[in-house]
């Protein structure tokens, strides 16, 4: 197994840190303006890259019932003798099980895009603040506790955020190139049974910057050797992975 699970996200900011060039920017002496401002979280590459970090923090499961709870008053709602089903099975017997479900995935996933649209405007005020119109954007989103939020269900919100565009039909996340997922909540089995942790890197089509792809693909890489694991690449494609809810001992 990797190192600890013990403070997993401050051992991936300590491992940003000691990138060649990182600059934490909360710690650079700031102008009024800048401190005023909203604010990213670290520049790299000479400032060529700026990052914004997340994390996901509240659950969103109980969004489930909120949704299904009208709908189990209605006339064509199963009846459920015996043992529960999963909910899934019900919602193919409904002439609107689709749309159901739908609204489930928008409401579970809302976290999802609503870190983007903050971190979008993070971005692109520090951009201004500290006059550097050329510089791209990199989210960097962590879920190290959250088992409602599987890989798919965040990689396809994901993807659904980054082809919106504005009524003028420009992206309406532009200032953000690339998304790197790291998903510790929920793991792969790997051999030997131990866990392996997903790290997914999605581009967004509309706003490319292959300079910064190739600072993506490096991160990960060295993630690797910091935590002294070998890294697998596999082809997530449809995301149809047995990912588990981690259950790591503490």
């Amino acid at each position: 197994m990797p190192k600890s699970h013990l403070n997993f996200i401050g051992r991936f900011q300590a491992f940003l840190g000691q990138i060649e060039s990182a600059e934490r920017i909360d710690n650079l002496e700031l102008t009024q303006t800048q401190k005023d401002s909203q604010k990213a979280d670290y520049f790299f590459r000479d400032r060529e890259i700026i990052c914004e970090f997340k994390v996901f923090e509240s659950d969103s499961r109980h969004k489930i019932e909120d949704v299904i709870r009208p709908h189990t008053l209605r006339d064509d709602w199963p009846i459920v003798v015996g043992a529960p089903r999963p909910l899934e099975r019900i919602l193919e017997r409904l002439p609107d099980g689709e749309e159901i479900k739908r609204q489930i995935f928008l409401k579970v996933s809302d976290s999802v895009e609503r870190n983007i649209r903050k971190a979008n405007g993070q971005i692109r005020d520090t951009k201004t603040s500290f006059d550097l119109p050329n510089s791209t954007g990199l989210l960097v989103l962590v879920n190290e506790t959250v088992h409602s939020l599987t890989p798919k269900t965040i990689v396809s919100r994901i993807g659904l955020a980054l082809t919106k565009r504005t009524v003028d039909k420009k992206p309406q996340f532009d200032q953000i190139s690339a998304i790197l997922l790291i998903q510790p909540a929920h793991v792969l089995e790997g051999s030997g049974n131990k866990p392996i942790i997903g790290l997914f890197a999605i581009e967004n089509a509309l706003s490319r910057n292959q300079k910064l792809n190739d600072f993506v693909n490096c991160l990960m890489e060295r993630w690797g050797v910091f935590e002294g694991i070998t890294m697998e690449p596999r082809n997530w494609g449809n995301l149809d992975q047995p990912f588990v809810p981690a259950k790591w001992d503490l």
